[in-house]
């Protein structure tokens, strides 16, 4: 087993330098960085099989699609959701609640009907759901948070038989809460409700098994899991395959077209109009292999303790307010300091080298809970150290010296 040191030297990117500073990454909820073997897979795809994938019987195309392809299986097998449903591979989270939004949500809502979704979403998951139902005259709830987990006796009551889709978050990109969606999941089936779970933030944090989680359809972005940007997966449980419909049209997700109509091929071609990031695709199935062979369970423990180290640095900082107390916290710390904007405080803090998010993190209806319009956020991952949080502590300390002068 390598140690984390070993492990640590796979990112090239963590040996540079920022502003003549040893760079301390702690940004890693927005996105993470890519170890040299998914670098190299991307690389190898273009100099030595890069050929247009379902397009052509040349050898290329082929090796393509294989590749391409092999990744699909390899994320069913990931979710343990081989026997459940189908993968379609879109551009990240956003495009896959969109697509949900768009495919399977807009022929089923009726005015009256009711759209659910939490107070702890990012905008990928509650503005795609509000603006459907103002199209559909439907309502739009959100399930409220109580000091940073969600109300679930409120949930329980606004959980009905008018409700068409739970969309939910698994774990929070503000305050790191870790959300009981098995218990979301069961509240939601006893009403025959289809649930969306946004699991961007989730999954290099905990295990999913589609096999006992009764989800309808799960959403994730490849690039918070070492993989490139651009790439994302949708996962649509079977029940609903024959019932998505195609939003965009193109080459690749037709079968037959004539001039006074077309036919479309099925899930999930149907779904993946024109030519897909394949190269991504294929990197993005090298990241699951290098995640796979540290081991999940591995990378878990040891970001819950970073976060844990991080948390408890914070706190002890008199000036820093750490938002939420949520019963489980997973990978994501936001804060405020007293008298110091969090623009000025990121900014300065780069200055040392440090690079951690500032801003209302795509979640505004979460931070204006807590009284605020932006905040710092801090966000480990498993190549990041215990000594590098102490650096940054050290340096949050001082620029809040600085700033306070």
């Amino acid at each position: 087993m390598r140690t984390w040191k070993e492990i640590r030297e796979d990112f090239p990117i963590l040996k540079e330098t920022v502003n003549n500073q040893p760079l301390v990454y702690l940004d890693n909820a927005a996105t993470t960085q890519m170890p040299k073997q998914v670098i190299d897979c991307w690389v190898e795809h273009y100099t030595k099989y890069n050929g247009n994938v379902h397009r052509g019987i040349h050898t290329l195309a082929e090796l393509s699609t294989a590749h391409m392809e092999a990744v699909r299986e390899n994320v069913l097998g990931f979710l343990n959701a081989k026997d459940e449903g189908q993968i379609v591979f879109t551009s990240g989270a956003t495009d896959s609640a969109n697509l949900v939004a768009q495919s399977f949500l807009k022929q089923r809502l009726r005015p009256g009907d009711i759209v659910l979704t939490t107070e702890l979403e990012h905008h990928a998951n509650y503005v795609v759901w509000q603006q459907m139902c103002l199209e559909c005259g439907a309502q739009f709830q959100v399930i409220p948070t109580i000091d940073g987990d969600l109300d679930m006796d409120a949930a329980e009551k606004m959980i009905t038989e008018n409700v068409k889709l739970l969309a939910v978050t698994a774990v929070s990109n503000v305050l790191g809460t870790i959300v009981d969606i098995q218990k979301l999941v069961k509240m939601a089936k006893r009403c025959g409700i289809p649930v969306f779970i946004d699991a961007a933030q989730a999954l290099r944090h905990e295990a999913f098994d589609l096999s006992t989680l009764d989800c309808d359809f799960l959403g994730f972005s490849a690039h918070k899991m070492m993989g490139p940007t651009g790439v994302g997966c949708l996962f649509i449980r079977n029940k609903w395959l024959e019932e998505m419909k195609p939003y965009r049209y193109g080459g690749g997700m037709v079968d037959i077209v004539k001039e006074e109509r077309t036919s479309f091929a099925d899930v999930p071609a149907r779904l993946e109009a024109g030519t897909p990031n394949y190269s991504g695709i294929i990197a993005f199935g090298a990241a699951l292999d290098y995640l796979n062979e540290i081991g999940f369970e591995r990378i878990y423990t040891r970001e819950e303790e970073l976060t844990a180290h991080a948390e408890q640095l914070l706190k002890d900082i008199p000036e820093v307010t750490v938002l939420g107390s949520p019963a489980h916290r997973a990978g994501v710390l936001s804060i405020l300091v007293d008298g110091v904007h969090p623009y000025d405080l990121a900014s300065f803090i780069d200055k040392f080298g440090a690079a951690v998010r500032t801003g209302s993190m795509c979640a505004q209806p979460i931070v204006r809970k807590y009284g605020a319009e932006t905040v710092t956020r801090i966000s480990p991952a498993f190549y990041n150290t215990n000594e590098e949080l102490d650096k940054a502590a050290e340096i949050l300390q001082n620029v809040i010296r600085l700033l306070k002068k």
